[in-house]
Formats: structure tokens, C-alpha cells, sequence
């Protein structure tokens, strides 16, 4: 009907074109034979006929009725198929994963996905989507996942939609992975990095329909990391260094001294403290692991807390150096260090005296804990349930002990096994000598002793 009328009202502006300026004239004919075009044509990558009105969404927005009435055709990796409405899932958590066979943190975060689908089987539903832009065929598909499967036994359970436009373009982002959360209100809460998806936002939302997420989707330098904008402005300054917290439209960046116009710049942007720490104490760090911090007397905690939360957005800052000169990597770097004691009021020197260590023994029993296999699957954030390593490397676990118990930690760099481990429950809370007989009772045995060696000295800068 709406191209019938418009062929009409063509025709009858043709007829008056004696009466009517020409060049306007072809201008209205051109722009109603466009819009005829669109009325009848939806456009190709809008994913279903119909939808070429819709735009991406923005957090807060209501899924249109339009993308409820949508056919999904949905899959299993066993090659079983159905099609539902997506209406049928409302009323539930929707987290919508994106990802492709070129992207393995996308595969290798799909085992965590599936454990909070499990953990959630009413309330939740995730599904797997690729889209469209990815390129990926099911060839390639199968021969990807049948990788992970010859090596970690893992297939993949939870639903996928393939080859999608529809959902790719409604929800903007432009990295992989990415998870698109909708409430069960059928509100679109926004898009986040993986590391958003735990109990405590699933069960916050679930109750109220919101939570603080994180939010990510699109970001600004996502095309050139090393070009990233300057996080302050630099008009009119001719020094600039300065320390900031989580920038949520940016990719991490790693550090790098450049020079343009006479000018330099240092620049990291959301990096974990301890990758802070390290660059910012090179020299003082220089020989020394993590296992060997020594620190002043009630810091230990504070900074192994703010190291072991090195994923969460509140432990990562971002730094910015501005010089209206050219300066060497090493003053940049020196700029850095200055920065980084004044923001954290923490500073580092070697010293050499007597340290008292736990020695780390591993015993025969040890054997039991050896891995069944599967990807590698690894929580150590007590609010997401207890701490957990599956196919997890022994000698990585022993490197991460010195941040549950009370002194640095030495151990055998030569240890190769992949273990399965879970902790107990509220095992960080725990007095140290129930800490030091569960690791035991699994084969590592801690043993105080005490040496004169050199270590690094973390101490408070009042």
C-alpha cells in the first residue's frame, strides 16, 4: 500500500513539473524513489525482513516488540537444532556471549559461562553468538572446536546462534569477547568484558534488575592501542604526570615512551596494580618474584589484596606522562615512579638481613590431585564461591600460595603437572595453621625457615 501511494504521488508531481521549478522537481523525485526503495527493501544486514528501522540499543534501553517476535535459530555443536521466538526467553537473564574461532579468549572463557548456566538453569540462559562479520563457516568451526576437544576433552553445551547480523548490530560493540546483558524486564543493561559475569552481578540482578556493571562494548582505541587519546588535556601545559582509576571506554595499553612534534608522551592505561608496581620499580624488583615481597608491618594485606584482585576494575589505574620536550625513556620512566609513590604512598628498596620464608615441599601424595582434564577453569575470587583450579599448573599454584599465608614462599621451579584443586570454603579466612594442614593433607608441605638473603622491602611513604 505505502509503494502504491508513493508511485502515485510521483506521477502526480511529474505532471505539475510545468508549474514547478525542474531542479527541485528531480530533487523531490529522487528523494520519494528513495524512500520507495526503502519502504520496500529491508536493508541486507539487518538480520531479519522488516527490521531496517532499528538502531543499536543504549544501556536502559526496552527491547523492541519487533526483536521479541523474531524467529532464533539455535544449536548445539552436536548438530541439533531449533527455532524459538526470542520472546520466549523473556523473563529471564539473557547474557548473549560473542565470539569467533580467531579469538581463543572467547572459547577458553565459554567453560565459565557454561558453569553459571548450570548454576542458574531457571533463571539464566546464555547463548553463544557469532556473528556475521566473523567470517567463520562451519568448517573452520569444526575444526577449531574439535582442537579443544582432541586436547582439553571439552565440547562445547550451551546454545549458539550462527552467522548473526540481527543481534550483532543491537547491541554495538566492537571487540570480542563480549557479553550483552538483558534483565529479565527485557531491558538492555549494557555490554561488558567477561569478567562482569559472576554471582554476585547475576544474583544482584536476578533480585533487582540491576546491578554496577561495568560497561565496555565500543572503545575508543580499539583500532591502535598505541594511539590512544590522552586520558587528560594537555592544552596549554608543558608537564604533565599523573595517575588515574579505571577508564571503561579504553583497552588496556601497554606502556611505551614516544615522541611527536618535540614532545613526549608515556602512557599505560588500565593496568593491574601489580604490572604498575613492577614497572614502576624495575631496578628495586630486578631478580624477584612476586613470593619474595617482605613488607612493613600491617601492609601485607592490603597490597596482597590489591595484587590477587589484579582483574577487578577497581584495582586498575591508568598513568599519563606529558613533556613539551623530548626526553629519554629512562627520565620518562624515573616521571613514572615519582607518580606512582605520590598516588599510592608506597615506595621499595633491596636490603639484605634474616627473612623468615616458607619452604614448599611437595610430597607423594600430590599425585592425587593430578588433573582430570578439561579447559582450564580457575576462580580465585572468594564472593564468586570457593577458590578453584582445574588443569591448573602446579607450579603457577605454588607461585600463587604466598598471597594466603603470612610469609614469602620458596619453592621447586622445576615442577610440571596440571592439578585439579578446590579449596574450602572461606579458606583466605582461615588462622594459618588450618591453612598450612589442608595443603598438607593435599602434599604441599610448608616449612618456616628463616635466611640472610636480599629481598625487596615494601613500605608505606607517610
Amino acid at each position: 500500500m505505502i509503494t502504491l501511494i508513493l508511485m502515485i504521488l510521483k506521477d502526480i508531481l511529474k505532471a505539475q513539473c510545468q508549474k514547478w521549478n525542474r531542479p527541485l522537481l528531480a530533487l523531490i523525485i529522487v528523494f520519494v524513489s528513495m524512500f520507495s526503495l526503502s519502504a520496500q527493501t529491508p536493508r541486507r544486514d539487518s538480520g531479519a525482513d522488516g527490521l531496517s528501522h532499528l538502531v543499536g540499543l543504549k544501556p536502559g534501553d526496552k527491547i523492541p516488540d519487533a526483536i521479541w517476535n523474531q524467529p532464533l535459530e539455535l544449536g548445539y555443536f552436536t548438530g541439533k537444532k531449533k527455532t524459538i521466538k526470542f520472546s520466549e526467553l523473556k523473563g529471564k537473564l539473557i547474557l548473549l556471549d560473542f565470539w569467533a574461532t580467531t579469538c581463543p579468549s572467547c572459547i577458553e572463557n565459554i567453560p565459565h559461562m557454561e558453569e553459571m548456566q548450570k548454576r542458574y538453569p531457571q533463571e539464566l540462559i546464555v547463548i553463544l553468538v557469532n556473528s556475521k562479520r566473523n567470517k567463520d563457516t562451519p568448517r573452520r568451526i569444526r575444526l577449531v572446536l574439535d582442537r579443544y576437544k582432541e586436547k582439553y576433552n571439552f565440547e562445547i553445551k550451551l546454545l549458539t546462534l550462527l552467522d548473526d547480523t540481527l543481534l550483532t548490530n543491537l547491541f554495538p560493540h566492537n571487540t570480542i569477547p563480549n557479553i550483552t546483558w538483558i534483565n529479565p524486564d527485557g531491558t538492555f543493561l549494557g555490554n561488558t568484558l567477561p569478567d562482569e559475569v559472576g554471582i554476585k552481578n547475576i544474583e544482584a540482578i536476578l533480585q533487582n534488575k540491576n546491578t554496577d556493571l561495568q560497561l565496555s562494548g565500543e572503545f575508543r582505541n580499539k583500532d591502535n592501542r598505541m594511539a590512544t587519546p590522552p586520558i587528560f588535556d594537555t592544552t596549554g601545559v608543558k608537564f604533565l604526570s599523573a595517575i588515574t582509576g579505571y577508564l571503561p571506554d579504553y583497552l588496556p595499553t601497554y606502556p611505551n615512551v614516544t615522541h611527536k612534534n618535540g614532545q613526549s608522551h608515556y602512557q599505560m592505561v588500565n593496568a593491574a596494580f601489580n604490572f604498575m608496581l613492577r614497572n614502576a620499580f624495575k631496578n628495586e624488583l630486578k631478580g624477584f618474584e612476586s613470593t619474595d615481597y617482605v613488607f612493613e608491618e600491617g601492609l601485607k594485606d592490603k597490597i596482597q589484596q590489591m595484587i590477587q584482585g589484579g582483574s577487578l576494575r577497581q584495582y586498575k589505574y591508568s598513568y599519563q606522562l606529558f613533556v613539551a620536550d623530548t626526553i629519554s625513556p629512562g627520565r620518562a620512566e624515573h616521571y613514572f615512579q615519582q607518580a606512582f609513590k605520590d598516588y599510592f604512598h608506597l615506595t621499595i628498596e633491596r636490603k639484605r638481613g634474616p627473612v623468615s620464608y616458607y619452604k614448599i615441599e611437595i610430597l607423594d601424595n600430590i599425585s592425587d590431585l593430578k588433573s582430570k582434564g578439561g579447559m582450564h577453569l580457575v576462580n580465585v575470587k572468594p564472593e564468586e564461591g570457593p577458590i578453584s583450579f582445574r588443569n591448573f599448573p602446579l607450579i603457577t599454584l605454588l607461585s600463587l600460595l604466598h598471597q594466603y599465608v603470612d610469609l614469602p614462599v620458596s619453592y621447586n621451579r622445576n615442577e610440571d603437572m596440571q592439578i585439579d584443586l578446590i579449596f574450602p570454603v572461606g579458606f583466605e579466612r582461615m588462622p594459618m595453621e588450618e591453612k598450612l594442614s589442608f595443603l598438607a593433607s593435599k602434599g604441599i608441605v610448608l616449612t618456616k625457615q628463616q635466611q640472610e638473603k636480599e629481598y625487596p622491602y615494601i613500605s608505606r611513604i607517610y
